[in-house]
C-alpha cells in the first residue's frame, strides 16, 4: 500500500475522531444540566446575560432582553427560598428525566432538536400580569416598566402584561381633574399569574408638591382677606376664593349684616393687619369621593386687631393668634381649590413648635386694613 493511500487513510481517521469528539462536545453543551449550571451560574455571580436563548416565556409577547432578566435575577437573589425552591425543581426533573412545563415558575423543557440531532434543553419560564386596582372612577391610568422599551398601551380593564417574573421598577402615572401624579415603585412579580399594584390617588395628591402648594396658597389667600372682611363692615363679597357653600347657610350677607348693626353705632374704628401663618402639613388631607375632590387643614395664625370704641379715648388691642382650621374643594371648572368653611380655636403660639412637617408664611410689610364710621361709604382702606 502506497504512503500516499495510508496518508489518505490517516487522514481520514482523525477526521472520524474529530466529528466524534465534536459529537461528544454539541452533546455535552445540550446535556440539561448544562441548563442549570449556567442559570445557577448566571443567578450567583449576578450575569443575567448568561440567561440569554435558555429563557423560554410561556407567551411569546412577553420581552426578554437584558433589562427583564436583570429583574429575575435580583428576584432570585433577594429571595433565596425562592431560588432553592426553583433549584430542587430543576434537579427533581433531570433525576427524572421529565423535560415538560411543570408548576414551578420555572421548569426544564425540551425545546426541539440542533441540527435535528441534539435536543434543545431551555428553562419555561410563567409570566405574570400586572392589574392596577385602588384607582378612582374619573382616573385615566397608564402603567410603564423601566425596562421594556416599547411600553403597554392603554388597558381598559387595567391589565398590562405579560412579563417575565422579577422584581420590576414600575411608573404609574394617574391623570384625572387634580393633573397628573404619578409613582415609582419596585413591584415582586412571581408567583401569581396576575400580581396587583394598588393606586392610592389620594396619598399621591398628598404628596405632590404643586397640589400642597396650591392648598397653601389658597388658604393664605383666605387669611389675607379675612382681614379686608373684618374692615369692609364684613361685606362676604371681598372673599376671593371661597365657594357657595363658604357664604352660605347660616352666614349670609343678610344675617351678618343684622349681627353688625347691633353694635356699628359703638364703634368709631376697626384695624386689622393679617402678619402670618404656620400651615400644618402633617395633617394635610385630601379626599375623593362621589366625583368631588375636598381637603382638610390645619394652621396657626396671627392678627394684629384694634378697635376703637366710641365712648373710650384709647383703642382697645384685640390682637390674637389661633389655631384655624379650614375645608377647601376643589372647582374642577375653575381648576382650583376654594374655601368650604373654616373654624377657629383659641392658641398660645406656640403649637406649631410640634410639627414635624409644616411651612411658615410670613407677610412682608404687613398691610393695616381700616374701617371707619366717618369712612363707611368707602369702608376699605389702607394705612
Amino acid at each position: 500500500m502506497s504512503g500516499k493511500r495510508w496518508g489518505m487513510i490517516a487522514f481520514l481517521s482523525i477526521v472520524a475522531i474529530m466529528a466524534i469528539g465534536t459529537f461528544i462536545a454539541f452533546q455535552q453543551l445540550n446535556k440539561p444540566d448544562k441548563t442549570v449550571e449556567t442559570f445557577e451560574e448566571a443567578v450567583e455571580q449576578n450575569k443575567p446575560n448568561l440567561l440569554k436563548g435558555i429563557i423560554l416565556p410561556d407567551n411569546k409577547e412577553a420581552v426578554v432582553n437584558t433589562g427583564t432578566l436583570a429583574s429575575l435575577v435580583t428576584y432570585l437573589r433577594t429571595n433565596d427560598q425562592s431560588y432553592q425552591v426553583i433549584k430542587d425543581g430543576l434537579k427533581g426533573q433531570m433525576e427524572a428525566k421529565e423535560y415538560s412545563p411543570t408548576n414551578e415558575q420555572i421548569s426544564l423543557t425540551a425545546d426541539g432538536k440542533k441540527w435535528g440531532i441534539f435536543t434543545n434543553y431551555k428553562l419555561k419560564v410563567k409570566t405574570a400580569s400586572i392589574k392596577v386596582i385602588g384607582d378612582n372612577e374619573n382616573d385615566r391610568v397608564q402603567l410603564s416598566i423601566k425596562t421594556l422599551k416599547n411600553q403597554f398601551k392603554t388597558s381598559d380593564d387595567k391589565i398590562y402584561g405579560p412579563i417575565l417574573p422579577g422584581i420590576h421598577d414600575v411608573n404609574v402615572t394617574v391623570t384625572n381633574s387634580l393633573g397628573t401624579l404619578a409613582e415609582n415603585k419596585k413591584v415582586d412579580v412571581w408567583g401569581n399569574e396576575q400580581v396587583t399594584f394598588v393606586v392610592d390617588t389620594e396619598r399621591l395628591a398628598k404628596n405632590d408638591k404643586g397640589i400642597s402648594d396650591d392648598i397653601v396658597a389658597a388658604v393664605e389667600l383666605l387669611n389675607k382677606d379675612l382681614s379686608v372682611f373684618e374692615t369692609s363692615a364684613y361685606n362676604i363679597d371681598v372673599f376671593t376664593n371661597v365657594n357657595d357653600t363658604f357664604t352660605g347657610g347660616e352666614y349670609t350677607q343678610a344675617a351678618i349684616d343684622e349681627e353688625f348693626s347691633n353694635y356699628v353705632d359703638y364703634i368709631d374704628e376697626i384695624q386689622s393687619q393679617y402678619l402670618g401663618s404656620v400651615v400644618n402639613l402633617d395633617q394635610l388631607s385630601i379626599d375623593y369621593f362621589n366625583g368631588h375632590w375636598s381637603a382638610d387643614v390645619t394652621a396657626l395664625v396671627s392678627y394684629n386687631r384694634k378697635i376703637k370704641f366710641t365712648d373710650l379715648p384709647t383703642y382697645e388691642d384685640l390682637s390674637y393668634k389661633s389655631i384655624r382650621n379650614y375645608a377647601l374643594g376643589y372647582n374642577d371648572k375653575e381648576k382650583r381649590w376654594l374655601i368650604e368653611g373654616i373654624t377657629d380655636t383659641e392658641a398660645d403660639g406656640t403649637e406649631h413648635e410640634s410639627w414635624k412637617k409644616k411651612k411658615t408664611l410670613t407677610v412682608k410689610n404687613p398691610p393695616l386694613q381700616k374701617w371707619s364710621s366717618t369712612n363707611s361709604g368707602d369702608p376699605i382702606t389702607s394705612l
